[in-house]
């Protein structure tokens, strides 16, 4: 992705102040292992977002077809 590892850190602190990523500390008998991550409430976000993108995505489609379709005069 071309970000430093503190790049992610941050960005992923920040998802969690947000409430869209909680983490979850793995541990064994010897100690932490790594990080666990439930992206359900960036889910759920994107989920409620999807109709805007959507009617967006469809706008510039339909932007695109209708100047494809212009003819040139001289």
């Amino acid at each position: 992705m071309g970000l430093k590892e503190k790049q992610v850190q941050r960005l992923i602190a920040e998802l969690q102040q947000r409430g869209y990523v909680e983490r979850k500390v793995r541990k064994t008998p010897h100690g932490q292992t790594s990080n666990e991550y439930d992206l359900s409430g960036l889910v759920k976000k994107l989920q409620e977002l999807a109709p805007e993108f959507i009617e967006a995505a469809g706008a510039k489609r339909k932007a695109e077809l209708r100047g494809g379709l212009r003819i040139k005069t001289a």
